[in-house]
């Protein structure tokens, strides 16, 4: 476990999620990585990560993640990240006026350089309807789900 361990989370969030480089997921994540809180229809696995990073970067509007903080013990590294939609002249219409923020907490884990497993973020994939609220917590607002 080294300082590089947030370098590597942070890389994924600049470069796959911000620059749709999702080239760069095959050099980070391990291959065999486990996404433990997998987007609906998506397999666990990195080429479903891949996919999932390729979908909601593809999607309109743009989603633009940001990392407030970031923190590792051992080797599990801890982020909390907002998404706010990137605004363009020509989709400033499909924004509305405020756009939301959305916020979610994502652990990782990194053994020898890689991304081996990846749990949470469930706030925010709810919020962009990729995933359904867990069991028995349906109707409760400003739920925030962390695994």
């Amino acid at each position: 476990m080294t300082s590089d361990d947030t370098a590597i989370v942070r890389l994924l969030y600049d470069e796959a999620f911000n620059k749709g480089n999702v080239a760069i997921v095959d050099e980070i994540l391990a291959r065999t990585f486990v996404d433990h809180n997998p987007v609906v229809g998506q397999a666990p696995t990195r080429e479903g990560y891949k996919s999932t990073i390729s979908q909601l970067h593809a999607s309109a509007p743009k989603w633009h993640f940001t990392i407030v903080q970031i923190t590792r013990t051992r080797d599990l590294v801890v982020a909390s990240i907002t998404a706010r939609p990137v605004r363009h002249a020509a989709s400033d219409r499909e924004i509305a006026a405020e756009p939301q923020t959305l916020r979610g907490a994502v652990l990782y884990r990194v053994v020898n350089g890689k991304i081996t497993d990846r749990w949470g973020a469930m706030g925010p994939m709810q919020q962009l309807g990729m995933l359904s609220a867990p069991p028995g917590t349906a109707g409760e607002e400003d739920s925030v789900y962390v695994l």
